[in-house]
């Protein structure tokens, strides 16, 4: 088929690298650079470090942790750039290993009870936008005046308690599970519905692909 984009694909090597280059026939002009090599690199540290040895040349800095090291440093804090990107950051709540979830008070009371405000403050380092929907912001169709639901302890025990699961008695205990880079993030949050619905979350670190095969097709409803 046509080769519409600035660059087209040249080789792939699974965990290690995607390499690009320039289309000449792209309908702006031919790129100015030559040819892209995107290397997979797992651990963030790492990648951290090849950057500073000048091993690469651009580094997406998404980690809360990573962010608050570069902004911290006196060299890469003035070669680090911010621009919002077109991503959500959400818990799925699997309503085939928990039944609990099928009932729509207990996935709200799971909103309520989760300060997402402090979580961007104090756990994310301010480089996440707080979301009211499904559609992020710097999409155009993102509704800056949709009110998301708000951080409200007091009226998640009373939704959990509706559910028949006063002080969180009676809840089975569940799995945080996310990728290492996630962890504080997954701690914040199961120390959260600990203290103010009383239900125990343990934290699960996983690899990336073990996170996406944790994803069932019935995973839930977003309430």
């Amino acid at each position: 088929g046509a080769e519409t984009g600035a660059y087209r694909f040249v080789e792939w090597q699974p965990q290690v690298k995607v390499v690009l280059e320039a289309n000449p026939d792209y309908f702006l002009g031919r790129p100015k650079i030559d040819r892209i090599e995107n290397l997979i690199v797992p651990d963030a540290t790492t990648a951290l470090a090849q950057y500073q040895k000048g091993e690469l040349d651009i580094l997406m800095a998404s980690g809360g942790a990573m962010l608050s090291q570069i902004a911290n440093d006196a060299t890469l804090s003035k070669e680090l750039k911010e621009f919002p990107r077109a991503q959500l950051t959400y818990f799925t709540l699997n309503q085939s290993k928990v039944p609990a979830f099928k009932d729509k008070r207990v996935r709200q009371a799971f909103l309520y009870a989760i300060n997402r405000q402090e979580l961007i403050e104090k756990i994310m380092r301010n480089d996440r936008y707080l979301a009211t929907g499904y559609i992020p912001t710097g999409i155009p169709e993102n509704d800056p005046n949709e009110k998301p639901y708000p951080y409200d302890p007091a009226k998640a025990k009373d939704l959990l308690a509706q559910a028949g699961f006063p002080g969180g008695k009676g809840f089975p205990k569940i799995e945080l599970v996310a990728t290492a880079d996630e962890t504080s993030l997954l701690e914040a949050v199961s120390a959260q519905l600990k203290a103010n619905l009383g239900i125990d979350a343990a934290v699960k670190i996983v690899e990336s692909g073990d996170a996406v095969a944790c994803l069932s097709a019935d995973a839930g409803e977003i309430p």
